[in-house]
């Protein structure tokens, strides 16, 4: 089974990175094997980073939250325990897992990047024309 890091790890071993270590050290350093470190070093530095900067509302799941849920996921765990551990329905974390690529596909920060898509408006409007958009137009004229 795959060894999966929390946020703060994936950033130290880029920091680390960065500082020119070599992939050995790093993987010493945080604690798990060189081929984890070979999996997070070039992968979404910059969509990670983006991806945080954004404001949630108050009953969004955070990247955090995610980052959990995937926790729990490789270790096997149930939603419902899952949605305790976090304070969540259980409903809530079925959702985001089925909308994500369920049990087998699902990665936090993809998750993450994919609600700020999602997320950011204005949106595209749905009803811009069609017999419903000169209905409406012509009821506005006769007010």
């Amino acid at each position: 089974m795959a060894l999966h890091l929390t946020l703060r790890q994936r950033q130290q071993a880029r920091r680390l990175f960065q500082e020119e270590l070599t992939q050995l050290e790093i993987a010493v350093s945080i604690g798990c094997s060189q081929r984890t470190i070979e999996r997070v070093v070039p992968r979404y530095g910059n969509r990670e980073q983006s991806s945080i900067v954004w404001s949630l509302g108050p009953g969004r799941l955070s990247l955090e939250d995610r980052e959990e849920i995937s926790l729990g996921i490789s270790k096997g765990e149930t939603f419902r325990s899952i949605a305790s551990r976090l304070g969540r329905s259980p409903s809530t974390i079925s959702r985001e897992v089925k909308v994500n690529g369920g049990t087998q596909r699902y990665r936090a920060v993809q998750a993450h990047h994919d609600a700020y898509v999602h997320a950011r408006r204005p949106k595209a409007v749905k009803r811009g024309t069609g017999p419903l958009l000169e209905t409406v137009e012509l009821w506005l004229k006769d007010l």
